[in-house]
């Protein structure tokens, strides 16, 4: 029998990984996702509505459907069910703008010799005019919901709430998590902060959701906000940590035992690592991620999550696995 599992292959595998993304990606960019939504087709059919090449797109469909993302029967191409969720704007779950930020991010690894030589992102002066900057940003929030939707469902089933508590959310995003526990918990109030593009984001979400009344926004680096202290039963930390250097995480743990009530819960999801820093695969590559993308950002273990938890003041810290290789770390000010 063929040892499917050498070295050979390994070494194959890892080395032409970039081939699926980027059938991936082309297949985004032509809307096959959205036209297969609407109806099934041949090559020669789906090549008319997405004006392309029939043969060439034929070998696409087909490493699409090898890749397990699309299915084929009968020379015809079909969208199965559980993936449309995930690849369709009518599906609810649409991860197409998590998607387009992997490809956004491939420039930046292509230059990782450089970051790991130097031990820094490269960088360029460009000047990026405020509109391009706002729509950066539209983007990569986009992209942020669509990985985040998946998690903050199991968040809300694994750290239930009586339904009458305050939550604050630092640096929340386009607030996917403190949402996601408003829509279950109707008596739930929520504060949450971010930069003031940010927060225009979140208002639409607010507004579609009809969430608004329930909701106090603040604008500005929440580092910088004073927040009243012992006032708030949960704060959350999502996807947060890994963006500053490990001098700069302990105030914002500190920050966040502060605003908590006696008793309150301090919710820190984010990819950490096993003690070594070798599992799970994604957290180790998302390290990496960080350093070709940002000044100072790092991936980090899990021991060390819990050790600037205690630092801070935290008890009864405990970790539970999240969706999508996150880790939900929890800690509690004491009563």
């Amino acid at each position: 029998m063929i040892n499917d599992f050498s070295p050979a292959r390994k070494i194959k595998e890892i080395s032409s990984a970039y081939w699926q993304s980027q059938v991936f990606f082309t297949a985004l960019r032509l809307n096959l996702f959205e036209v297969l939504a609407r109806k099934d087709g041949s090559a020669v059919e789906l090549a008319r509505e997405v004006q392309a090449d029939p043969d060439a797109l034929e070998r696409l469909l087909d490493s699409l459907t090898a890749l397990g993302l699309i299915g084929k029967s009968g020379g015809n191409y079909l969208l199965p069910p559980e993936m449309r969720p995930f690849l369709t704007v009518q599906g609810g779950r649409d991860m197409s703008a998590s998607i387009a930020h992997m490809e956004h991010l491939a420039a930046n690894w292509s230059r990782l010799e450089t970051s790991v030589r130097r031990g820094e992102p490269v960088s360029y002066d460009e000047e990026i005019p405020e509109a391009e900057l706002r729509v950066r940003t539209e983007k990569f929030m986009a992209a942020i919901e669509g990985y985040a939707a998946v998690v903050a469902e199991d968040l809300v089933r694994l750290f239930p709430l009586k339904g009458n508590e305050k939550i604050l959310d630092l640096g929340c995003g386009p607030g996917t998590y403190f949402r996601k526990y408003l829509n279950h918990y109707p008596g739930v109030h929520a504060a949450a902060a971010d930069v003031d593009d940010v927060m225009a984001i979140v208002e639409r979400h607010l507004q579609t959701e009809q969430l608004t009344g329930r909701a106090t926004l603040h604008r500005g680096d929440f580092r910088e906000i004073s927040f009243p202290d012992n006032q708030y039963d949960v704060v959350l930390l999502s996807n947060v940590m890994h963006i500053y250097p490990h001098e700069e995480v302990l105030p914002i743990f500190r920050q966040a035992r502060q605003a908590l009530r006696p008793g309150g819960s301090f919710l820190v999801n984010d990819f950490f690592t096993e003690e070594d820093g070798t599992r799970p695969l994604w957290g180790t590559l998302f390290s990496l991620n960080m350093l070709v993308n940002t000044v100072a950002g790092r991936n980090y273990r899990l021991q060390e999550g819990r050790a600037l938890l205690k630092e801070a003041g935290f008890t009864r810290i405990r970790s539970q696995p999240l969706p999508l290789d996150s880790t939900l770390l929890v800690g509690e000010k004491p009563a």
